[in-house]
């Protein structure tokens, strides 16, 4: 596994943007999004070698939250 260094703020930043490109909606729900989904990642990495149920339903945790502000965004941005 390659080691990241690139800046915390950048990794945390980059699903929101990869997300705002592929649906065509940005604003502070799709950004919030794509940083917890991104802390999601760094969590179970973090864990990866000593993973218990409790981090699975911890970063489950999260990428609820992550989606559901991903859908509050989505339809907040759609044609009505």
């Amino acid at each position: 596994m390659a080691l990241d260094l690139r800046p915390v703020q950048i990794r945390h930043r980059l699903p929101a943007r990869v997300a705002t490109l592929v649906y065509g909606v940005d604003g502070e729900d799709m950004r919030r999004a794509g940083v917890i989904r991104a802390q999601a990642m760094a969590y179970r990495d973090a864990h990866a070698a000593t993973i218990t149920e409790a981090d699975w339903t911890a970063i489950e945790d999260r990428l609820r939250a992550a989606y559901g502000l991903l859908k509050t965004a989505l339809l907040s941005a759609a044609p009505r």
